[in-house]
Parts: structure tokens; sequence; C-alpha cells
């Protein structure tokens, strides 16, 4: 199982979080490409890691600066809320490290 050590010296405070870079992904980029049109800029974003999580979630405004489209609807439950329809998206998660 891969890991990483973090540098935050408040960790029990904050969590466990880390610096990553959010892209699109493979396919999209050669979309762009072939368009002739620039690839997005990588937002740098703090994560929250989550080890009992079944997957990843980002910030509406993410989607929105990188361009996204929906490629389908999924249904996620939290441990307050009920189910309920959320977006998916292709993305790449650039972790930083060392």
């Amino acid at each position: 199982m891969p890991s990483f050590t973090s540098q935050i010296p408040n960790l029990k405070q904050v969590g466990p979080v880390c610096q990553i870079k959010v892209g699109i992904s493979g396919t999209a980029q050669e979309v762009f490409s072939q368009k002739g049109e620039p690839i997005p800029q990588l937002p740098e974003v703090t994560a929250l890691i989550d080890t009992g999580a079944a997957g990843t979630c980002i910030n509406p405004t993410i989607v929105d600066t990188l361009g996204l489209v929906s490629r389908g609807v999924t249904r996620i439950a939290t441990p307050s809320t009920k189910a309920h329809p959320c977006n998916v998206y292709d993305v790449l998660l650039h972790f930083q490290m060392g």
C-alpha cells in the first residue's frame, strides 16, 4: 500500500491533508490538443485523505475551472446524509512527493 509523510506540524488539529494538483484526464487532454486549445492550468488544492472513502470528491469550483463535463451520475452517501445523486468526472490527481 502506498504511503507518504506529511510535513504538517499540527496534523492532529488539521487532519490528514496534503497539497495536490487536479488535472483533466488523458482523454480530455487529447480533445483539447486536437481542437488546438490550451490545456487548463492545474489548480493546487488542499486534499483531505480519507482512508475510509470509496471515492474522491472535488469542489465544484474545480469542475468549473477545468471545464469538466460529467460522464454520468452516481449515488453517494455520507455518515450524515442519505444517498443522493452526484456527477462523475474523469480527473487526474497529482500528489507532489518529497
